[in-house]
């Protein structure tokens, strides 16, 4: 994961994804850092997150390494899974699940060895599963939506099969 990367026109328009202009190899770092620390006002920025070096440990490589992120999520007391783009610009996943959720949970999104952090899911994905324009509740392990946060619930709670899949 290497420097910024813009975002393809057709997800950057629904502003659902945070992408910092990062100038260096850190990029997974930003989008956590801006995960943890949402900014009001420059969002993109770098200037914004100040911290992000805090979230650097000397055993860390920057960038950072897929293999790497389970000791990271351990450090940091947070669960992160991360989404992609196929070649058509749909978001598929998630492609790195994580294996313990906490209380503190990021949604990544890599696409082209970059990373920015997804905000919300369900703008992100939502005309790729129907073209009924009202918020989804999102499972983010099988994709699944409900038109309620207790239906979502109910599901993760007892009837999620917990298999990735990927959206059509």
């Amino acid at each position: 994961a290497r420097g910024y990367v813009p975002l393809p026109l057709k997800i950057k328009n629904k502003k659902a994804c945070v992408n910092v202009h990062n100038s260096d190899d850190k990029c997974f770092y930003w989008s956590v850092a801006s995960a943890l620390h949402p900014a009001e006002r420059n969002i993109n920025s770098t200037s914004s997150y100040p911290y992000v070096n805090n979230l650097i440990r000397p055993w860390m490589q920057v960038p950072m390494q897929m293999t790497d992120l389970c000791k990271f999520e351990k450090e940091h007391n947070l669960s992160i899974n991360i989404f992609e783009l196929d070649d058509k610009q749909q978001v598929v996943g998630p492609t790195r699940l994580t294996k313990n959720r906490r209380s503190t949970h990021i949604n990544l999104l890599y696409f082209e060895n970059h990373f920015c952090w997804i905000k919300n899911l369900s703008r992100l994905v939502s005309m790729q599963l129907s073209l009924n324009k009202c918020k989804k509740h999102l499972c983010e392990i099988c994709f699944q939506y409900f038109g309620s946060n207790e239906l979502l619930i109910n599901h993760e709670s007892s009837s999620c099969i917990k298999v990735r899949t990927f959206t059509p």
